[in-house]
């Protein structure tokens, strides 16, 4: 898969997993402290996933002929 595939399934998966666990909220645009607190650590998460798919894709990148690498 390329790169952009890989992060356009990334994006796709990481919107889905937001709005599944999206804080609840109290009042309306309000987050408590456990929210707040759970949503930094989903992005934090989303943000190692998001990186070890570029590296893979650098990693592979790098192990093809430069012609097949540069399409």
């Amino acid at each position: 898969m390329g790169l952009v595939d890989t992060m356009r399934a990334f994006f796709f998966f990481r919107e889905s997993l937001l709005r599944a666990a999206r804080p609840g909220q109290i009042i309306a645009g309000q987050y408590d402290a456990e929210d707040v607190r759970i949503h930094r650590q989903l992005r934090h998460f989303l943000d190692e996933v998001m990186y070890a798919c570029l590296a893979s894709c650098e990693a592979t990148s790098r192990h093809l002929p430069r012609t097949e690498a540069t399409l």
